[in-house]
């Protein structure tokens, strides 16, 4: 009777594969950051094609981007109602910049589509949550660099909106402006918000 051999080439043959299953889970994330972020030209075409439902686009994106932002408010504040509410506003800001862009679409000679409306705001945001972990940093290297990556996240924006929202290039730059600015005045409400939430806090 036959018995199986296992040699110690197979074995290592399978350690290899085991090991490299982990990296395989997030080199998707990791591949579409950098392209988002260094070929977004290219990067928004493939993009707009891709069936991505809402659920998927939260799941593999926009949750994992958020988790840094809760991670960094944890680490500052030692509260974990702080990193709860960080985590809950990061995805909340997504959606509401999302509608923002929904809405706006005719107005600039685009096309409604929430689901890819979502995706123009959960990539474009991608700088702004890259760089939230710059709050750890000295305010006087953070606030230049974060300011830096929300400028960069309009610029992805401007590229963004035109492709997958089927607006006009030459209302590109009116479109992603209004979206810019009505973002604006959310997260001031967002901020006012949580100066109050954390003076009721302290009493």
């Amino acid at each position: 009777m036959n018995r199986p051999t296992c040699t110690k080439a197979a074995l290592v043959a399978k350690a290899g594969g085991a090991a490299a299953s982990a990296p395989g889970l997030v080199s998707p994330l990791i591949s579409r950051i950098r392209k988002v972020v260094l070929s977004p030209k290219s990067e928004w075409g493939v993009i707009a094609s891709e069936p991505t439902t809402v659920a998927e686009l939260y799941a593999g994106y926009v949750i994992p981007l958020a988790l840094p932002a809760a991670l960094v408010g944890f680490l500052r504040m030692h509260s974990g109602l702080t990193s709860l509410r960080l985590f809950v506003s990061a995805l909340l800001g997504v959606f509401i910049v999302g509608l923002f862009i929904n809405v706006l679409a005719p107005t600039f000679c685009g096309r409604r589509d929430l689901r890819q409306a979502l995706k123009v705001a959960a990539y474009s945001l991608t700088p702004a949550s890259l760089s939230s972990v710059l709050a750890l940093a000295p305010p006087i290297l953070a606030t230049p660099l974060q300011l830096l990556a929300g400028l960069y996240g309009s610029y992805l924006l401007y590229l963004g909106l035109p492709v997958l929202m089927r607006s006009t290039r030459e209302k590109a730059f009116g479109y992603s402006a209004s979206v810019v600015i009505c973002t604006a005045l959310v997260c001031v409400v967002f901020a006012v918000l949580s100066t109050v939430f954390a003076e009721v806090q302290t009493k």
